[in-house]
């Protein structure tokens, strides 16, 4: 980041190069400084960017030769540093996120629950498996049953069906319903309505891929 300090003990980067009238001046604000006048060092002055004055009505200069600006170089007495100063390689590195799980959509047989339907897939029907199926609305429902083989011709909401996101009739000609009852959804539950059977759209987490064998 950029800071305001007496020498520079950092490399200029292009961040200080690269400042022009209307960037100095918000740089320092961002740095405490106000500038009430700014402009270009036709001195050429190895320490530039830099500002004299108090900080709150300073005279702010930028470097009009850029190639001139250096790290050890000491400001004038009367003079205070703008300086681009790179992270210290000792803070930590951030902690990896949590592994995604794997895994995907899976059009269950008619009747089926996604219990059923993940354990023929080789997976399982869980917590993730409902958020994914969950956070499906209209659009995305179609998209994804298109997907998997199936043509929806209608979309609509189910409002109290624990099966959806499901469809009904042939694959290539399906009526399709995206849960609007978020929580209601479950694993277990069988798509029927009725004398109507269903197929749902399950998301199966599946195991993860075996280790590499040791050399």
């Amino acid at each position: 980041p950029l800071a305001v300090g007496g020498e520079a003990r950092a490399e200029p980067r292009a961040a200080t190069r690269a400042l022009n009238a209307p960037s100095m001046g918000a740089t320092m604000a961002n740095n405490g400084v106000t500038c009430a006048k700014i402009f270009y060092d036709d001195d050429y002055e190895p320490y530039s960017p830099c500002y004299n004055g108090p900080s709150n009505s300073a005279t702010c200069y930028f470097q009009r030769m850029k190639w001139t600006t250096t790290c050890g170089s000491s400001s004038d007495d009367d003079y205070q540093r703008v300086c681009w100063c790179e992270s210290s390689s000792s803070e930590p590195e951030p902690e990896p996120g949590p592994e995604p799980v794997p895994g995907g959509f899976f059009v269950g047989d008619e009747g089926a629950s996604c219990d059923a339907t993940c354990t023929a897939a080789g997976g399982t029907c869980g917590e993730e498996s409902l958020k994914k199926t969950e956070a499906l609305n209209a659009a995305s429902t179609v998209a994804t049953m298109a997907d998997n083989g199936v043509t929806c011709v209608g979309i609509k909401q189910a409002t109290f069906d624990d099966y959806a996101p499901s469809f009904y009739n042939d694959a290539d000609h399906a009526t399709c319903y995206f849960q609007g009852m978020k929580w209601l959804t479950t694993c277990g539950a069988l798509p029927v309505r009725g004398k109507q059977i269903l197929q749902r759209l399950c998301w199966c987490g599946m195991p993860p891929p075996p280790s590499p064998p040791s050399p």
